[in-house]
């Protein structure tokens, strides 16, 4: 009998995209169950858009609540990821408890959640995320370039203010490398666009605004890029890791205020982000 392995989603759609990375791994090794109550945005990867059939056919199973033992378990786990400091207790804990506490550093236990950032995807742990969302393949005749933007990352401190000539920079290194980027397309949430507007009034070139209330809209125009400015986020990040076109991906280095960057590819062009305290 095969053992079982669950996972308890958490952070935003990108990190959900990390967790589900993951779970390549454990395919075939494990019967997979994936608890989506504790995602912390409205929407979690199932408003998102998967293929439960895909999934099903791989043994990962999507549950939005899981039982009331797990459901104990979990709160347990999150106050000891968060509240117990003392190795001499968390540790013998996370044993019994068989659990990564929320660590970055991938699947190591039967229970597991947390923010799995630190290394880059494998091509097949990409394939399989592209096949769990049932993302479509896109292909482009004209070159396009366009730029993600998230308002948290200017009217608050939580990540650090990113500098607003980071886009400045960003556009400039994309004329270097392909000789026009002249019209760009900042996408962005509708909450975020008259922040947008405001951030990147300035710049030099055709801008073009797109919002939708959809992130999927979002992530798949992302994903039809030949060039992505990538804010500091994890969604524009997979955006721009499932798209088929290899386009120019320019990321802020570091990530955040303090923070190494996230795990770029090589070949990922690293901005100069300039984090500063608001």
């Amino acid at each position: 009998m095969r053992s079982r392995f669950l996972l308890h989603l958490s952070g935003g759609l990108g990190n959900q995209m990390f967790q589900l990375c993951r779970i390549a791994d454990y395919v075939g090794k494990c019967r997979v169950k994936v608890c989506t109550h504790r995602a912390s945005t409205t929407e979690n990867i199932l408003d998102f858009g998967i293929d439960e059939s895909f999934l099903a056919s791989q043994g990962v199973m999507i549950i939005e609540e899981c039982g009331w033992l797990e459901r104990i378990i979990d709160l347990i786990i999150v106050s000891l990821a968060f509240r117990v400091r003392n190795p001499r207790i968390r540790n013998p804990i996370k044993k019994l408890l068989r659990t990564n506490l929320g660590e970055d550093e991938g699947f190591g236990s039967l229970r597991t959640w947390g923010y799995f950032q630190n290394k880059p995807p494998t091509r097949a742990q990409i394939e399989f995320v592209k096949n769990s969302l049932a993302l479509d393949e896109s292909e482009n005749s004209k070159f396009k370039a366009g730029a993600h933007f998230r308002g948290g990352d200017f009217n608050n401190g939580t990540f650090g203010v990113l500098d607003r000539d980071y886009y400045a920079r960003s556009i400039r290194a994309i004329r270097k490398a392909k000789g026009t980027a002249d019209a760009l397309t900042v996408i962005c949430s509708s909450k975020d666009l008259l922040d947008a507007k405001s951030a990147l009034g300035d710049l030099s070139g055709e801008l073009d605004y797109v919002s939708h209330t959809n992130a999927r809209l979002d992530f798949e125009m992302l994903r039809s890029l030949n060039a992505v400015i990538c804010s500091n986020s994890t969604f524009a990040y997979w955006a721009a890791a499932t798209s088929a076109l290899s386009p120019i991906v320019l990321v802020p280095s570091p990530s955040f205020l303090n923070h190494p960057d996230l795990p770029y590819p090589d070949e990922w062009i690293r901005i100069t982000s300039n984090f500063s305290v608001s």
